[in-house]
């Protein structure tokens, strides 16, 4: 795993492969171009779709900055997710880009204010890990005072986009818990559990 910048696990991979071979199996990732290892090539191979991950999760980041339920609906998100999107929380199962748009609409238009803090970001070819904090103040919820919770994303690349994004978080934070009842149920739940450890 890398960070945004930071050098990825990959890159030792690719090196190995060239290190201990003179030539190479056209099996190995490395060297699906070329009939021969060259340590230089698998670096820049590398370093190119490092690059090229780094930058779409500073896009990520970006598209969930700006996104609202005015442009939930525009190219904002074809930016960072493949067509086919599979997007989970805890409280959602959401299969492709269209119905997503929807999903991401219908939420915002319930909210008043939002923000999204991105913390630390982890990733390598194939998948990334982004740590958030989501401060929002929703209509209908605790009384419309900023309400806070931490995430964090697991997010699967394909293609160069995002293909599944799931998230992780406290559902009673973000919303059970700011339900008149069953909100104060759980609090005193929460509570007891405390007590008991």
């Amino acid at each position: 795993m890398s960070a945004l910048a930071p050098k990825s696990a990959e890159s030792d991979a690719f090196s190995s492969c060239c290190d201990t071979e003179p030539s190479c199996d056209t099996t190995n990732s490395c060297c699906d171009t070329e009939p021969s290892c060259d340590i230089t090539t698998c670096s820049a191979t590398t370093n190119s779709a490092q690059s090229h991950i780094n930058e779409l999760l500073q896009d990520f980041q970006s598209v969930y900055q700006q996104l609202n339920a005015d442009n939930a609906q525009s190219a904002l998100l074809d930016r960072i997710y493949t067509q086919d999107i599979e997007f989970i929380d805890p409280l959602h199962r959401i299969k492709g880009l269209d119905s997503l748009k929807s999903y991401c609409q219908q939420m915002y238009a319930n909210l008043t204010q939002s923000a999204f803090a991105f913390h630390d970001v982890q990733f390598n070819s194939q998948v990334g890990f982004i740590q958030w904090t989501l401060t929002f103040n929703h209509k209908r919820l605790n009384q419309q005072r900023p309400i806070q919770v931490e995430g964090v994303s697991h997010l699967s690349f394909t293609d160069g986009k995002i293909s599944r994004h799931q998230d992780y978080f406290d559902a009673g934070a973000l919303l059970y818990e700011h339900v008149p009842l069953l909100g104060f149920g759980i609090s005193k739940l929460k509570n007891k559990v405390r007590n008991f450890s």
